[in-house]
């Protein structure tokens, strides 16, 4: 990924960011994994907070 200069805002969108928060919920969703997917889409310059954690997680 270093060698292709591969960044996560290359290589994260935001359907990927909505399954990865669908599967921490359906595996239990940890604070130390909303902690770690919210700084991940951030650094993809994706926008994701605890309001759409909390929307993902009624529906």
């Amino acid at each position: 990924m270093v060698w292709q200069d591969l960044t996560p805002d290359k290589i994260l969108s935001p359907a990927s960011v909505k399954n990865a928060v669908t599967a921490t919920m359906a595996m239990g969703c940890s604070t130390n994994a909303i902690i770690h997917l919210i700084a991940m889409a951030r650094r993809a310059g994706l926008a994701l907070g605890l309001d759409d954690l909390d929307k993902s997680g009624l529906s």
